[in-house]
């Protein structure tokens, strides 16, 4: 049986101003190609949300917006935007049951921020206006990973990856582990629980398959995904 994953969704406004749920297709691409079934949760309705997770083996929390301040302890200082509080909302309580479920989770972008939050930690509301550091959306850099996590065990000690985000983890969240890291050491880019099935990359894995692959990279980002669909299959905890 392949596992079902369920994947969160971003939410807009569209042309006609009906609110609509829309996924990348290659959020459900990389995830059927590593070999799981996606399914996207479109109600905050408990005992809905509850049976919905009762059947799935894995999450994927999806990239987006910023997350309201509040849910993290902090007021907007300015530069924080497109918020959706439904989405925050849902994928917080869903990111909770998981983990009380002891069920995987694969956070991404955004994603991993969720994770974050949930455990108790805080964001970085604006790289560039908070640590005072040059950051570019929509580029290219490298990352290093910390030897023995199950990143580098993927991708090896220093890899590419790209870049979405203006925001960043600051205070990790309880049991989080900091296991990768922007090329001066201040952005933290990927993570891991301590001894539950929970990670989460800080780049964009999906938009970095096939065709937008980096040949330079020891290993591919299909293999974030098949990690994922491992935990989910085995129902083990991570390797260190």
């Amino acid at each position: 049986m392949k596992p079902i994953i369920l994947v969160t969704a971003g939410i807009e406004i569209n042309v006609r101003e009906y609110e609509q749920l829309y996924l990348y297709k290659n959020y459900s691409d990389s995830i059927i190609n590593a070999g799981g079934i996606p399914i996207i949760p479109c109600t905050k309705n408990k005992s809905m949300l509850n049976e919905l997770i009762s059947i799935s083996q894995g999450l994927v929390l999806t990239g987006g917006g910023d997350i309201l301040p509040s849910k993290y302890g902090q007021l907007n200082r300015g530069k924080c935007y497109d918020y959706n509080i439904w989405r925050d909302e849902l994928e917080i309580d869903i990111c909770k049951e998981f983990i009380k479920n002891n069920k995987p989770i694969l956070g991404i972008c955004r994603g991993m921020q969720i994770i974050n939050i949930v455990l108790g930690g805080t964001l970085i509301q604006d790289i560039s206006n908070d640590i005072g550091i040059e950051h570019k959306y929509d580029s290219l850099h490298s990352v290093y990973s910390i030897e023995g996590y199950w990143i580098n065990k993927l991708l090896g000690d220093t890899f590419i990856v790209n870049s979405y985000h203006h925001q960043a983890i600051e205070q990790l969240g309880d049991s989080l582990i900091s296991i990768a890291f922007s090329e001066n050491g201040k952005i933290i880019e990927a993570i891991q629980h301590e001894n539950l099935p929970i990670i989460g990359v800080q780049w964009h894995p999906e938009r970095m398959i096939g065709d937008n692959r980096i040949r330079s990279n020891k290993g591919s980002m299909e293999e974030i995904f098949k990690y994922l669909i491992y935990l989910a299959k085995t129902n083990v905890n991570i390797d260190n």
